[in-house]
């Protein structure tokens, strides 16, 4: 593009990393370099690279002497939401900076995919194969600190939900494909469900109305619409992590449909084997009381 030849500009190819058992994300640039006239001699130090292909979104930003304002989390959910576009995190995000900061493009790498419309919970329902079902003692869950269970009920009160060794999670692992089926209520903030990398934050401390989801393979954080449930109020709560979709299902109604997470992909392979405890907790002061929690392996 001409404006590629303007002094100021800089381009930088990365892949998204989160580092597990960690609750922030960093980048790691791949390719860096700045863009030049052709008829300018290379720099030392640099040399020629070609950016990887395929479909890319466009994003752009002005900051005049700022930095990029997206937090990746929105940049996702939000280009899927406008475009219909599924956005592919396996491969190389591109961001570039014209005119020394005064503005921002950023390339989300996109597959030939549309995102998929979700079905009716009827029919998403009725396709599901449940292998066995089983409906979890709460008693096991409540002797982490912070986890009570009495008189049929566990209470959960847990500040640093973040840290593993502080969930209350199933004696038992599970294979996915799988559906959490929970019973619960919070006076306030988080309910947070777990299953290996994978979380899932209904009234999250910092926006309760956003939905949180992260890759159970990767631990990828998604920021989706729909995350508010009422505060004191009993709520019938599905996660359901089927081989090519994940579902979230409050009191009857599809709140979160999506498909091609990682975990997804690795489930294509029919040799691959997902299997982990499972979890839920309060976080942040909040209070969580779980009244039944049924765990359904499907086919």
């Amino acid at each position: 593009m001409p404006e590629n030849k303007e002094k100021g500009t800089y381009i930088i190819g990365y892949t998204l990393i989160w580092p597990k058992n960690a609750d922030v994300y960093f980048d790691k640039p791949l390719i860096k370099g700045v863009l030049a006239d052709d008829a300018a001699s290379v720099p030392e130090g640099l040399s020629e690279f070609m950016l990887q292909g395929g479909k890319y979104i466009k994003v752009t930003e002005d900051i005049p002497n700022g930095e990029p304002g997206w937090a990746i989390e929105w940049l996702i959910s939000g280009v899927e939401k406008e475009t219909g576009y599924e956005v592919d995190i396996s491969r190389q995000f591109i961001i570039k900076q014209n005119d020394y900061g005064r503005s921002y493009e950023f390339y989300v790498p996109c597959g030939d995919f549309v995102k998929v419309e979700p079905p009716s919970v009827d029919e998403l329902l009725s396709g599901l194969k449940i292998k066995n079902s089983e409906k979890v003692n709460l008693s096991e869950l409540g002797e982490k600190e912070g986890a009570v269970f009495n008189n049929e009920e566990l209470v959960i009160r847990i500040d640093n939900a973040d840290k593993r060794s502080n969930r209350p999670v199933t004696l038992k692992e599970y294979t996915l494909p799988l559906k959490i089926d929970v019973k619960a209520k919070t006076d306030s903030t988080n309910i947070r469900m777990f299953f290996d990398e994978g979380v899932l934050i209904l009234n999250w401390e910092c926006n309760k109305s956003e939905l949180r989801v992260h890759d159970p393979v990767t631990g990828h954080k998604f920021g989706f619409d729909n995350g508010y449930i009422t505060e004191n109020t009993v709520h019938d709560i599905s996660w359901v992590l089927n081989r090519d979709y994940m579902a979230v299902i409050i009191d009857g109604e599809i709140k979160h449909y999506r498909t091609c997470y990682e975990y997804n992909r690795k489930l294509a392979n029919p040799e691959a084997k997902i299997s982990a405890p499972v979890g839920i907790c309060s976080a942040w002061g909040s209070t969580v009381t779980v009244y039944e929690m049924v765990i359904s392996e499907l086919e």
